[in-house]
């Protein structure tokens, strides 16, 4: 049995304190706290500068004043050379107010047609003009 005991492995040296950080995980990045900047609420009031929380992914986080200066996802027309729209900002050929937008948005309460065509911006644009058009488009 004494063989035995002295053929077993020494317990591992003592660590270091900078050996033992180095096999810690790192700290954990801190979760950015939810603002009342971006609603987090489908139901949340919709206004012309806050961050939408409707419409997928392609419009939630940004305002509608910020959509309406970005970029098409597809041809406003079709067969339109992308040199014309791709990475072009829509107010290039659009001169938006939040007054014309208010009127396009009150358009899409009584056009279900015209809501169900996909928006260059995304689909998401347009309910999300119709529900802002529909709280009196503050």
């Amino acid at each position: 049995m004494a063989e035995q005991a002295a053929a077993a492995p020494d317990p591992a040296p003592e660590a270091e304190p900078e050996e033992l950080a180095a096999l810690e995980p790192p700290p954990a990045e801190p979760q950015a706290e939810p603002t009342s900047a971006r609603p987090t609420d489908p139901d949340a009031p919709i206004g012309f500068t806050t961050p939408l929380a409707i419409g997928g992914p392609e419009v939630e986080g940004r305002s509608i004043a910020q959509l309406i200066d970005g970029s098409p996802l597809f041809p406003p027309i079709e067969g339109l050379p992308e040199e014309l729209w791709k990475e072009q900002k829509c107010s290039a050929c659009h001169n938006w107010t939040q007054e014309a937008l208010c009127e396009q948005g009150k358009t899409y309460q009584s056009n279900e047609e015209a809501l169900s065509k996909q928006h260059p911006l995304g689909g998401g644009l347009k309910r999300a003009l119709k529900a802002w058009a529909a709280a009196g488009c503050n």
